[in-house]
């Protein structure tokens, strides 16, 4: 029996019983969807569910496997069971075939993974995974996986048949098998990429529904962070089209976008009585509302720790600490001074302060728009960054397009000067064109 038309066959070792329902519900189907099996029949996959399996036991299993030629392909070792001596038996399988490959199920705050790193650094065939296991993410990974192992066994295959057949034949096979694996591998990274859209869209929808919760004990009008986002982007996608800043690209300015609504979510560790105040603050409340940066940045800077490679809640926290800094060093909480104050936090303060000036409080009417542009150009230096300002500047009528879409109700898509189209709603935020 050759290596391709024989089944896929899986052991399961150690273990738990809920994990066992997930594995089981992606592998333990009676067979494989076509594209895995080199023909329109399908492949069978066969399962093993070995849950307290010695290293002696699983050494002789493997040899039966061999002898009754059907291998285990693939194998899942739960790296929390405390009886299995995990890299031995993860180093006596790889030996049992050159296309045995492993996906390990261990904690976060395991040490296997690094024992791992130390045994096998160099090797492509053993995957870890977090448990418990998701469905979603345990059937992609498997998925990677068989496919690997379907591509070497046909590869081995290959060996067999060029021996029995002609060269013209062979190399027809052989062509057949790459359009399979291609195709195979284009499934793959389009599940891939739809997977990936659909956790960042979760992402920034649930991002700015935490923001909206803070927004909602502000006495802001509800359009706020819609406004005050846009405004940054333009700023942010002018310095990027026009000055060519160096810390600007399209990275940077969908992080941004992601970013700049969570300025003020430290507003829900400011008590009512101060935040909901129509008239004045008394020094004292103006002092306890200073904190709101603070109790932002401090709550953001948790979420970092958990997700480090998250780059936008590293912007984040900045933008909530220095959005109230001033350019002259007056501002709070820390009293920086010009470019000691973060860029995308000296971005968020201009945009911030022309939607409150522009826009009408309990406290407050709104302002003229030529008043709120000629107050924020005469703070100049003072208040603001002047190259924001001229950005601002040249971006005048552009903020004033789209306020008066938010405003209206027109959340889509608008086209703004210069060819730039920004999306109010979307992930992207703007396509900056030059």
């Amino acid at each position: 029996m050759t290596p391709t038309s024989r089944p896929i066959r899986t052991a399961v070792v150690g273990g738990e019983p809920d994990d066992w329902d997930v594995i089981d519900h992606f592998l333990g189907d009676n067979s494989l969807p076509p594209r895995f099996s080199g023909d329109s029949s399908g492949l069978r996959h066969h399962v093993d569910f070995l849950p307290s399996v010695g290293q002696d036991e699983w050494s002789n299993q493997l040899r039966r496997a061999i002898a009754h030629d059907s291998p285990y392909d693939l194998a899942v070792f739960d790296a929390d069971t405390t009886s299995l001596p995990l890299i031995d038996m993860l180093h006596v399988f790889l030996r049992s075939t050159p296309y045995a490959h492993a996906i390990v199920l261990c904690d976060v705050e395991s040490s296997i993974p690094f024992q791992i790193a130390e045994r096998f650094g160099c090797c492509q065939r053993v995957v870890l995974t977090r448990k418990p296991l998701d469905q979603t993410e345990f059937s992609m990974l498997a998925n990677m996986v068989v496919g690997k192992v379907t591509e070497q066994r046909s590869r081995q295959s290959s060996l067999v048949f060029t021996n029995n057949i002609s060269p013209s034949a062979a190399h027809g096979q052989l062509l057949e098998a790459h359009k399979l694996l291609r195709a195979q591998a284009d499934q793959l990274t389009e599940r891939l990429q739809d997977t990936q859209l659909e956790l960042i869209n979760t992402r920034d929808v649930t991002v700015l529904a935490l923001a909206q919760l803070a927004d909602s004990r502000d006495p802001e009008t509800g359009e706020h962070l819609l406004r005050m986002r846009a405004f940054a982007q333009i700023l942010a996608c002018y310095l990027h089209n026009e000055v060519h800043h160096p810390e600007i690209d399209d990275n940077y300015l969908a992080e941004l976008y992601r970013s700049t609504p969570l300025h003020d979510i430290g507003k829900v560790g400011i008590p009512d009585h101060i935040l909901l105040k129509s008239g004045k603050l008394t020094d004292d409340e103006f002092e306890i509302m200073k904190q709101h940066t603070v109790i932002g940045a401090k709550t953001l800077e948790r979420a970092t720790r958990q997700f480090r490679n998250s780059r936008f809640l590293h912007m984040a926290v900045d933008i909530a600490l220095y959005h109230h800094e001033r350019f002259n060093g007056r501002g709070y909480p820390c009293g920086l001074r010009g470019g000691e104050i973060p860029l995308s936090a000296r971005i968020t303060a201009l945009a911030d302060v022309f939607d409150a000036l522009t826009s009408a409080r309990v406290y407050k009417t709104e302002m003229p728009f030529e008043q709120a542009y000629e107050l924020i150009v005469a703070e100049k230096g003072e208040h603001f960054d002047p190259l924001i300002v001229d950005a601002f500047e040249h971006c005048l009528d552009d903020f004033a397009r789209v306020k008066l879409a938010i405003d209206n109700g027109e959340q889509e898509s608008i086209e703004l000067s210069g060819g730039a189209r920004i999306e109010l709603n979307s992930i992207v935020g703007m396509e900056c064109v030059d």
